[in-house]
């Protein structure tokens, strides 16, 4: 919303409008302005509250510059430029008569409509039609079955809220003539069936939220209909264009192959700054030569450094790419059905990676390829959560044995599932969440166990949940 008003003042060309309103936020949290922040998994601020005082003193200062409606009779000064509305906006009739001297108004924020209520749709046309210089345009959950093609005349767009109108089926084509366009929310437009075909057109768009859009939250690749998912006919050059996109895109369907590995070029992800990322093969068997250009694949994916969330599913590749080790700023990493996978990179050197999910990697015997990790640094310095689940030749962290071994300083929630070789684990002494066994080794349990009364005796703590079950076949849990 600021980089949207114009807010964001680049004073360094080698920074972006993101960064530079993140170091605006941070200084208004460091004098208070904002308190009680809360963070996500990813370590993103996603909740936050400003005191009443400060509240009221930031309207004042605003004058009439900035408005709240809450009833048809509020007199709108002709210099207002952001407006929100207090009450539920039915209809056109309750959008006040001297709101329409305001010809200049740069922002509508709406308040949450009722989704059980028919909403009459004259109250967004007219907005539409009577606004010509919109920046920012809130309509999430207005229950909008249709976009009028007009939006087309709102040329000074920035950001575009449509999100939670779950009967909007299509987008008019004439949208992609929001040539300013940055941010487009659709997140929960669950009956959305397509983006419009020319949507790269929108080239300043940076941020495009289509989470819960089930036929839109991926980026699927190959042509025809399957499963009912449209499939992009553009490949992933529509992707490439798009290098101002943000957010968190799924890429699904990759094939294996060499023509795959040579398309894979043309996504350009690394500039684009992406929070996450996850990329989907297709399933088949995959003999050696298509492991390799699986390998080649990856290598041409490379993401944005700033990249927080990788999940690879289906890779049929046994090698991880140079750039890996490059994503310092990763806090989630996941391999889900990578079946060739025999090692895993280095993770121990990545500082800021706090969560490994790691599920049905057939071949994978170590999840160090070498005697011993780093040795320079603290062991996994801010690992705090690890899943293991149906890893059967994983037999150890690392290859041979080891005289003494290394504690993960951090790790408080570990589930071990359906790991029968698995002997040989890192200590883990400030597990205080939950430790799940299923289906392990008994010589990893008694172990596990033996470091627990540890953990209890030295620190006086037992995880908040504790599930040990033995092997299925012994038909015994505890």
């Amino acid at each position: 919303m600021w980089i949207a008003q114009g807010f964001i003042k680049l004073y360094n060309e080698k920074k972006c409008p993101e960064d530079v309103g993140d170091e605006y936020f941070m200084d208004l949290l460091w004098r208070s302005f904002f308190q009680e922040v809360r963070k996500d998994k990813l370590g993103n601020i996603s909740k936050f509250k400003i005191h009443d005082l400060m509240h009221d003193l930031a309207i004042k200062v605003m004058g009439s510059e900035s408005t709240t409606i809450y009833s048809k009779e509020k007199d709108i000064d002709e210099k207002t430029r952001h407006v929100s509305f207090g009450h539920i906006l039915y209809s056109s009739s309750k959008i006040p008569i001297s709101l329409y001297k305001a010809r200049r108004i740069r922002t509508f924020l709406l308040p949450c409509q009722p989704e059980y209520n028919d909403i009459n749709c004259s109250a967004y046309s007219v907005i539409i039609e009577s606004f010509k210089f919109i920046r920012l345009l809130d309509l999430h959950n207005m229950g909008i079955e249709t976009i009028p093609s007009s939006i087309k005349k709102l040329k000074h767009l920035r950001y575009l809220d449509l999100s939670k109108n779950k009967d909007i089926e299509m987008l008019p084509n004439s949208i992609v003539k929001l040539y300013n366009l940055q941010t487009l929310k659709l997140s929960r437009c669950r009956n959305l069936q397509e983006l419009p075909k020319d949507i790269n057109k929108l080239v300043n768009l940076r941020f495009l939220d289509i989470d819960f859009c089930w036929t839109l939250s991926r980026f699927v690749m190959s042509k025809g209909m399957i499963d009912s998912v449209p499939r992009s006919n553009s490949g992933l050059k529509e992707l490439g264009r798009l290098n101002e996109l943000r957010g968190n895109p799924s890429i699904e369907n990759l094939k294996h192959g060499k023509d795959a590995a040579l398309e894979c070029k043309d996504a350009n992800l690394k500039e684009k700054r992406l929070d996450s990322l996850y990329l989907k093969w297709v399933e088949e068997n995959i003999n050696e030569t298509g492991a390799g250009y699986d390998d080649m694949s990856l290598e041409a994916l490379q993401p944005h450094l700033n990249l927080k969330a990788l999940s690879l599913v289906q890779y049929g590749g046994v090698r991880f790419p140079h750039w890996f080790m490059s994503l310092t700023n990763l806090v989630q990493f996941e391999l889900n059905s990578c079946k060739k996978c025999q090692y895993l990179p280095p993770l121990d050197q990545l500082p800021s990676l706090k969560i490994i999910d790691l599920d049905g990697l057939d071949c994978l015997e170590h999840i160090s390829n070498s005697e011993r990790d780093n040795s320079d640094s603290l062991f996994y310095p801010s690992l705090d959560k690890l899943d293991s689940w149906g890893c059967p030749n994983l037999k150890g962290w690392w290859r041979g044995s080891r005289d003494s071994l290394p504690s993960f300083p951090r790790l408080s929630d570990l589930r071990i599932w359906y790991c029968p070789q698995l002997t040989s684990f890192p200590l883990f002494p400030y597990l205080d969440l939950r430790l799940t066994l299923r289906d392990c080794s008994l010589n990893l349990k008694q172990s596990l166990e033996r470091m627990m009364i540890n953990n209890k005796t030295s620190s006086g703590n037992l995880p908040m949940m504790l599930y040990i079950f033995q092997d299925t076949l012994a038909n015994s849990t505890c």
